[in-house]
This record gives structure tokens, sequence and C-alpha cells, in this order.
């Protein structure tokens, strides 16, 4: 349907929040954990109606989708001429799937179709299994991926949660260089304990295309590495609210964690706006005043002439990024902060936002609906057996966490939101992947043109597709290997 979010400026301006301060939480108390969620049949995406709305479904047999392509309301053509849920012509779409990885073979006019991408199903063997655990032990670790030029953030981290850190560090450089850059950060050079830090190289082919970039290798790297009995994964230009550590490790939190292996709290997500910093690049003319871009616009690209630009934005915005609901309010207010993302509200739109707003701290309600197959929460889950990893198919920008999300759902977690903590995104220069991702648009193909549309897959899908084609092709085929 229509978008029926809450606006950027009709935040309910009157509501009355509490101090940053967050009030000082005990956590160890007595007694055995008691179940807080009923037993409830799996999930998984219907194939009855045009919306992905959740429902249960028999899951004693796993067998490929014999429905037409139309009936899934995530299965559609693809745009390299096949069909996600189209089952291989050599063997019987009813019978089991002997495997996760066989290639699709012959496609249309003799030609070959292109590999069904890989899809995992489990792979963090060394966890525990998926089961009740007693809730005074367990501890959450916050997950997250850094690129080189991404470290500086991990200061903030450091401040603002007070308990493990694990790290994944893509760069080439020694792991020694990169502790001795992190004990140079305040505060993380007296928490260096707390930070278990693992260094991925990029490939060579990694290195030339950005469209690469493993990013859900890394996420999944950086998930293994977790030593508590949950964890909490950020993209690390999401900071935490102060109080997010307190509050996932409160006494009724803990419990609902601890009782519900397939429990996913949600955490909101709201971004720093940054229209209140300029950039001003050298004027490509040689002449005239330059033009001054925003922080994160597609123009800006780091380099000598503008670090000094780059660097006064980067200490405006960590200067003024809400810690907690106090300040995020007030920025609300003065337009300086939106729920994220005004321009797609899908991505968290099923969280609603709106009601968090009146949510109770240290309270969850659960998610009665996902609205949308876009929605890509972040999310505190239980580091267990059966937990479900981020496919490695997807590559660069776009796509990977919500096909985490709909992998969840399809497994029967299901998710809360904590009342009182939110992560905030920093605004930052568009990285080589998302500009490559941008491509498709920029193309003309997005526009609802048929005539316009033909000529640039023409054009381009003779060659190279656009990573985005490549990328929603695998979502495609990830949902019809989900069903």
């Amino acid at each position: 349907g229509g978008r029926t979010g809450l606006p950027v400026t009709d935040m309910h301006a009157s509501t009355r929040m509490p101090d940053d301060d967050a009030e000082e939480i005990t956590t160890e108390w007595k007694g055995e954990p008691e179940p807080v969620h009923e037993a409830e049949p799996p999930l998984a995406w219907s194939t009855t109606t045009s919306k992905p709305v959740i429902t249960p479904r028999d899951t004693t047999t796993r067998r490929r989708p014999t429905a037409s392509p139309a009936a899934s309301p995530i299965a559609s053509k693809r745009l390299d001429g096949a069909t996600s849920s189209d089952a291989p012509p050599d063997r019987d779409p009813t019978e089991e799937d002997p495997t996760l990885e066989e290639p699709l073979k012959g496609g249309e006019d003799g030609q070959s179709a292109p590999p069904r991408a890989p899809f995992l199903a489990t792979m963090f063997d060394s966890f525990p299994p998926c089961a009740p655990m007693d809730a005074r032990t367990a501890k959450v670790t916050l997950v997250t991926v850094a690129s080189s030029d991404r470290l500086w953030s991990i200061s903030e981290y450091c401040s603002r949660w007070r308990g493990e850190i694990a790290l994944v560090i893509y760069g080439g450089d020694e792991k020694e260089s990169y502790l001795e850059a992190l004990r140079g950060l305040k505060p993380c050079g007296s928490s260096m304990s707390r930070l278990n830090v693992l260094v991925r190289a990029p490939t060579e082919e990694e290195a030339a295309r950005p469209e690469l970039f493993p990013v859900n290798a890394l996420r999944n790297l950086a998930i293994s590495s977790v030593k508590t009995s949950h964890f909490m994964y950020l993209d690390v230009d999401f900071w935490p609210s102060s109080n997010l550590y307190d509050q996932l490790h409160s006494k009724d939190t803990l419990l609902a964690l601890s009782s519900d292996p397939k429990l996913a709290v949600v955490v909101p997500a709201f971004q720093r706006l940054d229209f209140d910093c300029d950039i001003y690049p050298p004027n490509k003319d040689g002449g005239g005043e330059a033009k001054p871009l925003r922080l994160s616009s597609p123009g800006i690209v780091s380099g000598p002439e503008m670090q000094g630009d780059i660097d006064k934005c980067v200490e405006h915005f960590k200067a003024s990024m809400p810690t907690g609901q106090g300040s995020l309010l007030s920025l609300i207010r003065d337009k300086k902060v939106s729920v994220f993302d005004p321009y797609s509200y899908d991505a968290h739109g099923s969280t609603d936002t709106r009601s968090w707003f009146k949510q109770k701290k240290n309270t969850l309600h659960p998610v009665p609906c996902v609205s949308s197959a876009r929605w890509e929460p972040y999310v505190a889950a239980r580091a267990c057996r059966g937990l479900p990893p981020f496919q490695e198919a997807f590559t660069g920008y776009g796509k990977n966490k919500v096909a985490h999300v709909i992998h969840l759902t399809a497994l029967g977690y299901r998710f809360s939101v904590l009342g009182g903590s939110f992560v905030t995104h920093f605004p930052h220069i568009l990285s080589s992947s998302k500009n490559q991702w941008d491509e498709f648009v920029k193309s003309g193909l997005k526009r609802k043109d048929a005539k316009r549309q033909e000529k640039v897959l023409k054009e381009n899908l003779k060659g190279r597709e656009f990573h985005r084609v490549k990328m929603d092709n695998v979502l495609l085929d990830m949902v019809d290997w989900l069903e």
C-alpha cells in the first residue's frame, strides 16, 4: 500500500521524553527464567496474496515449489530472462532438492541459464544448540565490520557500549598496525581487553571491483568470533545509544532472549541529516566559486584537496549525534534527525517508530506484522547453532540484510522492539559499492518507460549486468530456495 509511516516533520513535538542519563540497571537476580513466548508454528512468506504477509506453513517436507512465478509475492520474471521459481528442466520439480548449489541447466533459446548461487543453511557449528538457557549467564556482544578508513568510528563504540565488541577489519595491513591504531583512539585505548579483532585482507579481484566487497562474508566472520550467548550486529556507520548495553542486559530483556532462542530484539534506526554541513570540492572549470555539496552527495570523493572540509564535517557531526531519547527528540524537532531511511519507508517501516516513542524503557513490544519484504532492522539474537548466516552470495551494496531478515522469518523467528534504545546513522562519503549500485538508477532503467527500459537492457545485459540486477536475481533465487 501507500506510505503510512511517520513523516519527518510529524514527530509529536509535545511528547515528553526522559533525560539522556539512563537509570542504573541491576542485571543480577534470583530464580529460574520463565518462558515469555508461547510456541508457534514456523513462519513463511504467504504465496496466496499479492503482499508479503506472514502465515504458518507446513515444513515437514522440503520440496521445490510447483506454483507459477506469479503466485509468489517475491518471485518474478528475472531481468536476465530466467524465472526465479523455475525448476531445472532435467529434474522433476516435486522431487527433493539434492543440493543447495545445483546450477540451472538449459536456458531460453538454447542458452545456458546462469548458475544458481550457493546458499548456506547453517555455518556456526561451534555455537551451542538453540535451546532455552539460564538468563543469569546471558551476555550480548556488539558485532561490526569496518574498512580501514572507517576505523575511527570504533571509538564511539568503545564509548557508548561497555561490553564486548567483535570487530572484523577489512584491509591489507598487518593486524598489529590496526591494533596500534585502535589503542590510539579514545576511549578504546583503555578498553582493548573488550575488543576481539580479526583482519580480513581483500583479494586482488575484490580490491579491483567494489561490487565484490564481501560484506556478508565479513559479517559471518565477525559473528563466528562471538564468545557470549547473544550478539547485536550493527553496520559501523550506525552508532548505538549510550543506554543500549544496559537495556539489552536488563532483567526482562535477558529473560526473554534466554527463554526463546528464536527471539530477535529489534532496535529502531534513525539517521543524522547532513544538510547543515557542506563540502566545497574544487571547481572543475578552474574558475568561479565551487558549488557546495553535502557530505553524502555522490559528487564527494575522498581526496587530499577536500580532506580539510571532510574532517570538519566529521567532527561537527560527532559532536551532535544523539546519545539518548532526550537529545534524539530535540534533534528531530530541529529537523536534524529523521527515521532511517526517509526515502525507503519499507526498510524500517515494520518497526513502527511512532509506537516506539510511546513505549517504556526496557519493554519489548512484539512486531505483529512484517509488512514488507524490504524490512531490514538491526536485531539482537541468540548465537546458537541454528542461527542462519548472512548469505555470502550477496556482495557489495544492496539486499544483503534484507535477505537475512527474510531467512530469519522463514525459520520462524519472532521480532520484538526494544523500548528506549536506538541506533543512529552517521553521515559519510558514499562508498564505491554504493556508487556501483546507483548505476542502475542513473541508467534510466528504473523509470516507468518500457521503451527506455528495453533499450538500456539491450545495451547493458549483452555484456555486463548491473550489480543491482544481479543482486535482485540472487534474492529471487534465495527465496525460491527457502520455499
